[in-house]
């Protein structure tokens, strides 16, 4: 996609939001949630529910009673009942009440929802997040299906209170995403738990994708033709039961399967999405004793979205990617968890206690490796990159190249050269000798700037070689577990690998006094992960200039590739995290 047709996408989609909003806005201000819900039984139409928080739960409508006109319509004619199965939009109903005809009738409010602009303010805020994403220069698989899942939870969530009050267009975003939800589940789950390649969707997600397509195709034809009632059922109630049934098979499909055992290992997003989504089926969608106001078991969905949002987090894509801040992040979680909370007292109030109680407990529970990630996160080292710091790093570089090459060849030359001009007589053998150890420091030099082996042994025998040097030279026992391709990444990325490793040995060595390293070098789909790990003891020198490749460039060289450098000091545990960037992967300059 061009910069040009990525801009116009970006302005399309906040101005169709923009128009939307105000139509929604309209709307809702004309009209009262009423919280009716009906059925068509032996030619009657019978009242199956009236839901918590709708004008009709203060009446005397019950369920059971059959409805008999709306606004003076007969109820066989009024297009809501008979496309979504509700009664909305409406001021007054006559029904058959206990074997008496009743009126019944509810105020008209002329004022805008408080509800509705709740949520189009969320919604505004993860379209910007998304747009900002979009509007990079390159974006990958994965951040497209970012950005178009938070494009449909945006529109999703400004769509819910017009939904509920019947509005057409508000109800084809509703299916849409309810639809689509199990494909946007498996997406992430591949991602985040099995860190799948995405170029492929799955068989899964390609029979979702076939069913909305379906569904799509059956809400029009039920909208504009007078299709059997079977279809209006599923529209109305069947869409929730064969989505939660996917999400169903697609939670006993990640149990059965073996994860891999990473060291960054992501939530499972399918278990939590079955989990958020059992008050909406418990207390909304399923006939059960039990009822909860919608608005309540809203707030709950979005625990996928936190999981989504903490692996973004995680893969540093809203700090690196979308320019968020971590801050705002943290804002964002406290709002959340504060809405939820704020679900669980409402809950209090319609369920018994027990029952919140275990449910508060189990989401709990399944919330806590994405709060595990975040005291990570917050125990970690992280480095701030700006102009100074690229500057400083840069320099500090230069200047120790500098004086390594004042401080031991040009000294060892000088030193030579006044030897031979004090002498009497000129040895060959002994200029040879002194030429021989000036090119020995030169190319120790030129290795510890450039490792030349790399390119004769290749990055896994380069940094076997380094290993093995280390472990003859010093005291140390290194244990080494190399899984990665070289080949993807240019030369002087895996130069900088090598480097890099050869800078963490030393300090392990050197200044943690370690005896006993783990050298740990794998890759998944997204990244490629350096650790070393060891027994000694971390020592954090921000003032050294006397390493030449120290922690600060390292972490300096990884942002600017879009990486991140993590420290962790009980036990040491020094992790370089390079993602497989556009700009890091192999071109045709390097084969």
């Amino acid at each position: 996609m061009s910069r040009f047709m990525k801009k116009g996408w970006i302005w399309l989609c906040l101005i169709f939001f923009f128009l939307i909003g105000i139509y929604y806005g309209k709307f809702t201000s004309q009209h009262s949630y009423l919280g009716i819900t009906a059925d068509y039984y032996n030619g009657h139409w019978i009242v199956t529910d009236v839901h918590s928080g709708g004008l009709a739960k203060s009446t005397s409508l019950s369920t059971g009673d059959s409805i008999l006109k709306i606004d003076n319509q007969r109820s066989q004619d009024n297009f809501l009942l008979n496309k979504w199965l509700i009664v909305e939009q409406s001021n007054r109903i006559l029904v058959n009440h206990r074997k008496r005809q009743e009126s019944i009738s509810f105020e008209t409010k002329k004022v805008l929802d408080t509800s509705f602009f709740f949520f189009e303010v969320i919604a505004f805020s993860l379209l910007v997040w998304a747009m900002s994403s979009l509007n990079r220069k390159k974006i990958t698989k994965i951040s497209s299906y970012y950005s178009f899942f938070l494009v449909a939870t945006a529109f999703f969530l400004s769509s819910l209170i017009p939904s509920s009050m019947g509005n057409s267009l508000g109800r084809l975003f509703i299916v849409t995403y309810i639809t689509l939800l199990p494909f946007f589940v498996d997406i992430f789950w591949r991602i985040s738990v099995r860190d799948e390649e995405v170029t492929k969707l799955s068989m899964f997600s390609k029979v979702v994708i076939v069913y909305y397509f379906l569904t799509i195709l059956l809400f029009f034809g039920v909208q504009l033709f007078n299709l059997p009632l079977f279809f209006v059922r599923y529209l109305s109630r069947g869409i929730f039961y064969v989505s939660f049934a996917l999400l169903l098979i697609l939670a006993t499909f990640s149990l059965l399967v073996r994860e891999r055992e990473l060291s960054l290992k992501r939530v499972n997003l399918v278990l939590l999405t079955l989990f958020s989504l059992l008050p909406l089926f418990i207390g909304y969608v399923f006939p059960l004793p039990y009822e909860l106001p919608f608005s309540c078991t809203v707030p709950l969905l979005f625990l996928p979205i936190m999981a989504v949002v903490n692996h973004l987090i995680v893969n540093r894509l809203t700090v690196a990617r979308a320019r968020l801040p971590l801050q705002v992040v943290y804002v964002l979680e406290a709002l959340v968890s504060t809405l939820v909370m704020m679900s669980f007292s409402v809950m209090m109030n319609y369920m018994p206690i027990w029952f919140v109680a275990i449910y508060c407990f189990l989401y709990i529970w399944f919330s806590l490796p994405i709060i595990k990630d975040f005291m990570l996160m917050a125990k970690k080292l992280n480095y701030h990159l700006d102009g100074q710091n690229i500057f400083s790093a840069v320099e500090m570089e230069r200047e120790d190249i500098s004086i390594a090459i004042h401080d031991t060849i040009i000294q060892d030359v000088i030193y030579h050269k006044k030897q031979i001009e004090s002498a009497d007589t000129i040895d060959k053998y002994e200029i040879l000798n002194t030429l021989d150890d000036v090119i020995f420091e030169l190319r120790e030099l030129c290795s510890n700037i450039y490792p030349l082996m790399i390119k004769e042994l290749g990055l896994k025998n380069a940094i076997l070689e380094l290993v093995d040097k280390f472990q003859k030279e010093e005291p140390v026992l290194i244990e080494c577990e190399i899984d990665f391709n070289s080949s993807a990444f240019e030369s002087r990325i895996n130069n900088f690998i090598l480097r890099s490793i050869k800078e963490l040995i030393t300090n392990s060595v050197l200044h943690g006094n370690a005896k006993q390293i783990k050298l740990s070098l794998f890759e998944t789909a997204n990244q490629v992960v350096v650790q070393v790990r060891d027994d000694g003891k971390f020592i954090e020198r921000p003032d050294d200039h006397k390493s030449h490749f120290g922690l600060n460039v390292i972490a300096e060289k990884l942002s600017l590739l879009g990486g991140e450098l993590q420290i962790e000091k009980s036990p040491t545990i020094v992790r370089m995290i390079l993602p497989k960037g556009d700009k890091n992967v192999k071109n045709s300059s390097d084969r």
